[in-house]
């Protein structure tokens, strides 16, 4: 009988602990070693959570309370707030912390998912650099994405859930084991990108922890990828319907008024559009009147202040954090002094 049992232990118990030692490995190891912009919601989850705590701990003396001074004002978006916005130059005039939570990739919908953990931190103020193709469908989340939202704790608002396919919401819906099993070959290709970007001129790796600067690119793109990259996007512009811009304004709008129960402003930046491609954005026009408290800079670079059709490039990137600075503190900063005021 005694031999029975250590065969079901064989059989069961050591299958059993090497399951749990795999997933173990798998939750400490496989998603914190690269995977590039999926790392990086990974890694925002984790600031975030400890953001939220110190921000509903008790301050160790109740004399001294946190002042809004101290509270940041975060630079939310896509890769164009990414390569474009250094968090240091826009905080020059703010006389606050500035940083740069921006995604690669993130759609609107995708930004209006962070928003209710962005809120529980109490910034200041929350920037949204907004470019034509927010506005229009583009590629959308993919499922890889959402495990990475889901592992980093944020969950879809209902607002946003009309913008995302089923498999994507059933991915937000997924446990935890679910969404770690979904990366079991994260270290392959995690190693992939590493060796991809290593040897990649113009790019550089190491940036999913940087909240302050966190541009990839280092070079400008050639003349033929240029032209290229400007047709793409010009096309993706010009599909747009009024229709689609239609409902993500509606989501734009419930975003403010979650910023506006929060006591936290939405400035809404209506970034640097590319020179080329300022015809194709006007027919695709974003309403300036549709967007309250909006900084307009659409205009501000030069041609040669891009590295390819969107980004700007180094000289492009302190342009634009510098004229940001200066507009939120001239234009915006009422309005975020206002709000700090009446803040938590």
């Amino acid at each position: 009988m005694e031999a029975a049992w250590r065969a079901i232990a064989r059989c069961l118990v050591w299958p059993a602990l090497g399951a749990a030692c795999g997933l173990l490995l798998l939750s400490k190891s496989l998603p914190a070693i690269g995977l590039g912009d999926l790392d990086r919601i990974r890694l925002l989850g984790q600031r975030l959570d400890v953001e939220v705590a110190a921000s509903s701990r008790p301050a160790a003396s109740s004399t001294v309370p946190i002042t809004p001074r101290e509270r940041p004002i975060l630079l939310v978006g896509n890769s164009v707030t990414l390569e474009g916005l250094d968090a240091g130059l826009v905080g020059e005039r703010l006389d606050r912390p500035v940083l740069n939570y921006a995604i690669n990739g993130s759609r609107l919908e995708d930004t209006a998912t962070l928003l209710p953990r962005l809120l529980e931190t109490a910034p200041s103020a929350i920037v949204l650099s907004l470019m034509p193709t927010h506005l229009v469908a583009t590629r959308p989340t993919s499922v890889d994405e959402a495990h990475a939202y889901r592992l980093a704790g944020f969950g879809v608002p209902p607002e946003a859930e009309h913008f995302y396919s089923r498999e994507v919401l059933s991915a937000f819906a997924a446990s935890p084991i679910q969404s770690l099993a979904h990366f079991r070959n994260a270290g392959s290709r995690s190693l992939d990108e590493y060796l991809r970007l290593s040897l990649a001129s113009g790019r550089r790796y190491g940036t999913a922890d940087d909240w302050f600067c966190p541009h990839i690119l280092t070079a400008d793109a050639s003349e033929a990828a240029l032209a290229s990259h400007l047709h793409r996007v010009a096309r993706v512009i010009e599909a747009g319907t009024a229709e689609e811009r239609r409902r993500r304004l509606q989501l734009l709008d419930a975003m403010r008024d979650r910023c506006v129960d929060a006591e936290v402003p939405l400035v809404v930046c209506l970034a640097p559009v590319h020179p080329a491609l300022r015809e194709a954005a006007i027919r695709g026009e974003i309403d300036r009147a549709a967007i309250p408290t909006s900084v307009d800079l659409r205009s501000l670079l030069d041609a040669d202040e891009f590295a390819d059709a969107v980004h700007p490039n180094a000289g492009g990137r302190e342009r634009f954090s510098r004229e940001l600075s200066r507009q939120l503190a001239e234009e915006a900063g009422a309005v975020i002094a206002t709000a700090s005021r009446g803040g938590r």
